[in-house]
């Protein structure tokens, strides 16, 4: 009796602290931006690869880490990229940028069977040019482990001056939409 017990026991606690750790595929991925220029027909879109990331689910929560590379960004423009890097983003001095967030709920079980989560908040920490501020956007986790996140940020909350040329001001809002491949570790 004392043996079933100690079994059953020890069987609840691997049910209860199920976890899965998740990194990125070799599927390639994107991160895009969308900077709004003043006139607003001035559109500033960008790409870069998927930022290296790691999540961990434990029990029915996960928890996700992505660096990106900023020297990777492209706008499709040189000047416009080396002016955007080397004045602005100051990579030499920040190379990367840190999205950190925890605390996502997913649905029991999910951790066995991978299912599709649509259009979910998320809040969570961004590291940028040397500060981190809270930011706020929406998810959607496919049963594949594809990770769809968008948010906005400000750009003066990190420190970096708007961008102008000739007149036309980059707006202090910028978009973010990344998509990530993940598979279990």
């Amino acid at each position: 009796m004392k043996y079933l017990l100690s079994l059953s026991t020890l069987l609840f606690s691997f049910a209860t602290f199920a976890s899965m750790d998740l990194e990125n595929s070799k599927q390639p991925g994107e991160i895009n931006f969308l900077a709004v220029g003043k006139p607003a027909m001035i559109k500033i879109k960008g790409v870069s690869h998927a930022p290296v990331t790691k999540a961990k689910i434990v029990n029915n929560k996960m928890s996700v880490e992505s660096n990106l590379v900023l020297k990777d960004l492209d706008t499709g423009i040189g000047m416009r990229d080396e002016h955007m890097k080397d004045e602005y983003l100051e990579v030499k001095k920040f190379p990367t940028a840190i999205l950190k967030i925890e605390n996502i709920i997913l649905p029991n079980g999910f951790e066995v069977k991978p299912t599709a989560i649509q259009n979910q908040n998320f809040e969570g920490n961004l590291t940028l040019h040397g500060k981190t501020h809270k930011i706020a956007g929406t998810f959607s986790l496919s049963g594949s482990l594809e990770l769809d996140a968008k948010f906005d940020i400000k750009i003066t909350d990190y420190g970096i001056e708007l961008p102008n040329y000739l007149g036309v001001v980059v707006a202090d809002t910028v978009g973010i939409d990344t998509k990530i491949f993940l598979i279990k570790k």
